[in-house]
């Protein structure tokens, strides 16, 4: 098993062509795939997802939104929390991203708030957990460093098991995951780099940086982020590729 065999199934929740477009660029760069590796299911659509739908891929990636919350009704929802559900029994790997790590937290138990004092957009300095030591993903994670996160939402609780693997001074949940475990949830963004962050800041300016000089200061402060640039791939390596090989 490569690479170049994988295939990926990922659910996107985004209501806009140019972000839809955006993400699927932005996931295949970090992972290091071509568009055609990826199967894409719009969860805003009466498009529900199923067990099947997992056979024949190798992950399943649940990507975030800008248009809606944890708590906004989105039609995939029912269905998708049954596909997680199944996926953390028979272990299939998941990677959720943002929107995908709040629901993955919230259907195991875990808990989402609307907190203003919480909330981040742009690029923030986060550090490994004592957790992310022995962690196939986050091992390597250096003592501090830059990662692109936007969310209004935040995971404060996990679910029973679960771990922190990462922090920021303002959200002390930025990923996750069970021991032994394939399900990862990252509120971080793994799947933007600098380039990309400022992009989507922009295009969702009035939802996320309304305020002139909070969109001055995201935009000035964004910063490079090469360890969580290329974190899909480290996924895709460590977590998905080594149990199928």
């Amino acid at each position: 098993m490569s690479r170049n065999d994988l295939k990926i199934l990922m659910v996107q929740l985004r209501a806009d062509e140019v972000m839809r477009t955006q993400e699927i660029r932005a996931m295949c760069r970090s992972a290091r795939i071509q568009p055609e590796q990826m199967t894409i299911i719009n969860g805003l659509v009466n498009q529900p997802i199923s067990v099947g739908d997992l056979e024949g891929h190798h992950m399943l990636i649940v990507g975030g939104t800008g248009d809606f919350s944890i708590f906004d009704d989105v039609p995939i929802t029912d269905s998708l929390v049954k596909v997680l559900q199944h996926a953390r029994e028979v272990n299939f790997p998941v990677l959720g991203s943002c929107w995908g790590a709040q629901l993955l937290a919230k259907v195991f138990g875990g808990d989402v708030v609307t907190d203003p004092e919480k909330e981040e957009v742009g690029s923030y300095l986060t550090w490994p957990t004592e957790y992310a030591r022995d962690d196939p993903l986050f091992y390597d994670a250096p003592q501090g460093f830059w990662a692109q996160i936007g969310h209004h939402q935040s995971i404060v609780q996990l679910p029973e098991g679960a771990v922190s693997l990462a922090a920021t001074e303002r959200c002390e949940i930025q990923a996750f995951t069970w021991l032994g475990s394939a399900l990862y949830g990252l509120q971080l963004h793994s799947d933007l780099n600098k380039d990309e962050l400022i992009e989507r800041v922009v295009h969702y300016r009035e939802s996320y940086a309304a305020d002139p000089a909070l969109f001055n200061a995201i935009i000035d402060n964004a910063k490079d982020s090469p360890y969580t640039d290329n974190l899909i791939a480290k996924f895709i390596d460590r977590i998905v590729l080594p149990p199928l090989a």
